[in-house]
């Protein structure tokens, strides 16, 4: 998969939302599910979830961007 700035087309690329609408809806079940699960931690493990899923976004972010 290439990023959208290698495109050809890039930066006048289209999508169309009916193609990917299932992958929309997929991620937004997941994500109810996620959220459903963090409300039922207790509130310390709930901080400290957050904190640590925070951390790893961060350090994949800075593995794609080669830092």
């Amino acid at each position: 998969m290439k990023y959208n700035w290698e495109l050809s087309d890039w930066p006048q690329f289209s999508y169309s939302t009916e193609k990917i609408s299932g992958k929309l809806y997929d991620f937004a079940q997941q994500t109810g599910e996620v959220n459903a699960l963090l409300k039922a931690l207790p509130g310390n493990l709930r901080k400290e979830t957050l904190l640590e899923t925070i951390l790893s976004e961060a350090i994949k972010t800075s593995a794609i961007e080669g830092e």
